[in-house]
């Protein structure tokens, strides 16, 4: 028996219609797109509304404007979908979530809901440097300029599980790192990630946006006998793969972080012995 899971999210929707659009308004020049100032891949630095400041949990949430009106971004638990319409000194979101959001935690879910009704309510924008604030009456959204990451570094090589460090919410807990070899992942060239464990392989499709690793049309094979230790390191990669990460690397070795997830997986250009 095979154990077969496909993830075609929100975020490989958003990517589809951003090459298609940017197509369609390439040909119709800037007409109805969001204003140069505001493009880019933006990272939520600070944020405050009528509650207050807002406690971002070291949570990494991001917001890319292309030349289009097809926005999106990654939220505590969720990819998102926006459109922008308007000027800086008028300016108008529209965000919208998955029908179903899958959440690690209550706090993380209730950051997300927070965020994405303080995006309903932007009015204006001002962007100066590498900095953009998107406000209301009693809202402000700080972000900062991301600059893509470069993956040659990664890709076409071999890693191998070193190291799995759960974390938490609580950023002044101390992490407990556990040995977890096994499992390898590879970074093709062309875009297919692929890891395989004592379980199985799990396929997915990645980019780089905003400086995490983003997967789509994630697919899980498990063997029928998988199950114990094999089965756990199994289950935190595709949680890993699913949430998105950022990651850290040298010539032998690689941090994979994953805020959504709670997780962070050292690798090894080497095999363990």
């Amino acid at each position: 028996m095979r154990r077969q899971r496909l993830v075609a999210g929100v975020w490989a929707v958003f990517l589809a219609l951003s090459l298609a659009s940017c197509v369609r308004s390439g040909d119709a020049g800037d007409q109805g797109a969001p204003d140069p100032q505001l493009r880019g891949q933006w990272l939520l630095a600070d944020a405050k509304d009528e509650g207050g400041p807002i406690n971002l949990l070291n949570q990494y949430l991001t917001l890319t404007i292309d030349r289009d009106r097809t926005t999106g971004g990654r939220s505590s638990c969720s990819s998102y979908t926006a459109s922008v319409f308007g000027t800086p000194d008028s300016l108008w979101v529209h965000a919208t979530l998955p029908r179903q959001t899958d959440c690690g935690t209550a706090a993380q879910q209730a950051l997300e809901f927070r965020y994405i009704a303080d995006l309903d309510k932007i009015r204006a924008a001002t962007a100066q440097g590498d900095d953009l604030h998107l406000t209301a009456d009693g809202v402000d959204l700080h972000f900062v300029q991301v600059t893509p990451t470069p993956l040659q570094p990664i890709v076409d090589r071999f890693w191998y599980s070193a190291t799995l460090t759960p974390l938490s919410l609580n950023t002044s807990d101390t992490p407990v790192s556990y040995n977890e070899p096994g499992a390898s992942i590879h970074f093709g060239g062309d875009g297919t990630l692929t890891a395989v464990t004592g379980c199985g392989v799990i396929i997915a499709h990645y980019v780089e946006n905003a400086g995490e690793i983003v997967s789509t049309d994630v697919t899980v094979n498990t063997r029928t006998t998988c199950g114990g230790y094999d089965d756990a390191l199994d289950d935190y990669l595709v949680r890993l793969i699913d949430s998105g990460f950022t990651f850290v690397a040298n010539t032998r070795e690689l941090t994979l972080t994953s805020k959504r997830a709670l997780l962070q997986l050292d690798l090894s250009a080497e095999a363990a012995r």
